[in-house]
């Protein structure tokens, strides 16, 4: 058998091939992984900033509702101040409530929508009672939390000698004239 003497140079050119080896199978390896790496980066920015965007999308959401939340009691000011087709019972309820508390008699001589469509109503009330209960009711009147004007008044002492006269002797016509409706 032929002895195989290996010198020093080819020790070195062995070791040299196999570090060659090594660091291109481990770039290989390092290329993989790192394109792995990155596509999970990619992946995982993705989905953070779709979980951002949710999260401002919920942000506004609560935003608009605690808007809407705080503003509620002005927009309930609002709709008895303007109102609809269907609030007008509501207004004469509101009507007799304040003759009540104002202790004298109401009557609604008479009532008529406006010329136009949904420009409101007028209405004719009279009111009977001490002048004192009448002038009390043409104030109460005038602060009802109602889009109202008062266009005409009028407080006369009642001259008619007549039993049917219970309640006092002064009398009260007021000419009211509600806001338009709302929409």
């Amino acid at each position: 058998m032929k002895k195989i003497v290996v010198t020093f140079f080819q020790k070195i050119y062995v070791v040299f091939i196999f570090m060659m080896i090594i660091t291109v199978g481990l770039g290989i390896v390092w290329v993989v992984l790192f394109g792995m790496i990155q596509q999970k980066t990619i992946s995982s920015i993705e989905q953070f900033e779709n979980t951002q965007s949710q999260m401002q999308a919920f942000y506004e959401l609560n935003q608009q509702k605690k808007l809407i939340a705080t503003t509620s009691e002005e927009r309930n000011k609002l709709d008895i101040y303007f109102p609809d087709q269907n609030s007008a019972p509501g207004f004469f309820e509101a009507l007799e409530a304040t003759a009540v508390r104002s202790n004298v008699d109401m009557n609604i001589v008479s009532a008529q929508l406006g010329q136009k469509k949904d420009t409101g109503f007028k209405v004719q009330i009279s009111a009977q009672g001490s002048f004192r209960d009448v002038y009390y009711f043409f104030m109460t009147l005038e602060d009802m939390p109602v889009g109202s004007t008062i266009t005409q008044f009028v407080i006369n002492k009642n001259t008619v000698d007549s039993e049917d006269i219970s309640r006092g002797d002064w009398v009260g016509l007021f000419d009211v004239e509600v806001v338009g409706y709302s929409q």
